[in-house]
């Protein structure tokens, strides 16, 4: 009886301990910048910070109306090394392309992504183990999408593939789909049309997060996570949105005395003018749209909740080794720890 009593024990310890278990979370951050210059103290601060992956955006594709056809644009150059972590190269498409390319166009654009990512990571040493594909797919992209993302499994024979995922497309997954690729990555962001409110981030903001969290855990298919801590400048004009800008555009232009204040986070142009390259109308507005650290520490905790606890990625949109006071260790830790 003492040794069926004792093994009933220690079945009740390892039961405690499995359930208690933490999960795994690898630790990432998203590069967004058309020029890579991640120097060796910034290198040393991702591994000081458990950041483990480090998704690259390496090229666009939009469409060339000269040619007809679907070309690569604005592709990454690099003034430093890679960093000594694992690389995932991400390639961003315009749902418009996607809309615009023909069934034979679709194949051709697969070569020429998959050329592209490997020309440039063998030029750069960069021994990639996964490719990203950003695109805001809708119903009537979908077919050519998925198309496209099957044969770039076929190219990439060895790699995984991910897809990102907005979050109207896991909650309506029945009527968008699921992409057809190794794992998905929900940008828990973007949620809003950029519009001219200045009531509401459309970065994020959690009337409209409540609109898809309780879809989260059903959603068939297995996401990793990716939250926002970024901003931009909208630029207005009559009353709708002409361009976004880097967030450097209003803070610089807050110094610039063509502009009036309008609130904390909109000018207003008085004369039609050039500035940082950029062509302001009389009355056109600038407007920042932000989200610093510490909001997405409370971003983490809220979402954490209508995420199963499952093994997986969480990243950080986006890291820019220009702005020193966005992440310290601390400010990542409670971050990620929700998630674990």
């Amino acid at each position: 009886m003492a040794i069926f009593s004792n093994i009933f024990l220690l079945f009740i310890l390892f039961t405690c301990c499995f359930c208690s278990k933490k999960e795994s979370v690898d630790r990432a951050l998203y590069y967004w910048k058309t020029n890579y210059t991640v120097s060796d103290q910034d290198e040393n601060s991702l591994k000081k910070w458990g950041i483990t992956k480090l998704y690259v955006r390496v090229f666009d594709v939009d469409w060339d109306k000269e040619k007809s056809q679907p070309m690569p644009v604005s592709p990454i150059t690099f003034t430093s090394r890679p960093a000594d972590i694992e690389i995932i190269p991400v390639v961003y498409i315009p749902n418009k392309v996607m809309l615009t390319l023909t069934d034979l166009q679709v194949n051709q654009l697969s070569k020429n992504i998959f050329n592209k990512i490997e020309s440039i990571c063998g030029e750069h040493n960069i021994n990639y183990k996964e490719i990203q594909l950003d695109c805001d797919w809708s119903s009537s992209s979908r077919e050519k999408y998925f198309k496209l993302l099957t044969l770039l499994k076929q190219e990439f024979r060895n790699k995984r593939i991910s897809a990102t995922l907005r979050l109207h497309q896991v909650k309506y997954y029945k009527k968008t789909g699921i992409p057809p690729v190794d794992k998905g990555m929900l940008m828990f962001y973007n949620m809003g049309k950029i519009n001219t409110n200045l009531e509401k981030n459309p970065i994020y903001n959690r009337e409209d997060a409540e609109k898809y969290v309780s879809a989260l855990k059903s959603y068939p298919f297995h996401y990793d996570v990716v939250l926002p801590c970024f901003s931009w400048s909208v630029q207005i004009r009559d009353h709708r949105v002409l361009k976004l800008w880097d967030r450097d555009v209003f803070r610089e232009s807050e110094k610039n005395s063509n502009f009036s204040r309008e609130t904390e986070r909109s000018l207003v142009a008085d004369t039609s003018f050039f500035s940082l390259g950029i062509y302001f109308k009389q009355r056109d507005r600038l407007r920042l749209d932000e989200l610093n650290a510490e909001e997405t520490v409370g971003i983490a905790n809220y979402l954490s909740k209508y995420v199963s606890p499952k093994s997986r990625t969480i990243a950080i949109f986006d890291f820019n080794p220009d702005d020193k006071a966005k992440f310290n260790e601390e400010i990542l830790d409670n971050i990620f720890t929700h998630f674990e």
